[in-house]
């Protein structure tokens, strides 16, 4: 569902509109515009501007967990080609770093 204080606090780290791309609420198609407007525009939803111009890349930043829910990160990451960088906390950790990040990888396959 939709977040109220991450897009606020994106917004201001970027300087920049943040539109929400949520699946299940809005839609595969929904979701593609968004991200062609950002990539060939530099405009998100309601014509607002990214930045001067196109955007030279799009950031999108995960809710909750990468499988957490239907639609989730790791849907929307397949169905638009778009690259999962993964950040854990590693402290304390050695080989279990290792054990979740190929957990995550291949929990699909």
């Amino acid at each position: 569902g939709p977040d109220y204080l991450d897009p606020q606090i994106l917004e201001r780290g970027s300087k920049a509109p943040v539109v929400q791309l949520d699946l299940w609420m809005a839609g595969e198609e929904w979701c593609k515009q968004q991200i062609y407007r950002a990539v060939t525009e530099g405009k998100g939803d309601f014509g607002l501007p990214f930045s001067e111009g196109k955007a030279d890349f799009v950031l999108v930043e995960g809710a909750m967990g990468l499988y957490d829910g239907d639609d989730c990160s790791a849907d929307l990451a397949a169905k638009f080609g778009i690259p999962v960088a993964l950040v854990i906390d590693v402290r304390a950790m050695a080989q279990t770093a290792a054990a979740i990040a190929v957990g995550l990888r291949n929990y699909r396959d």
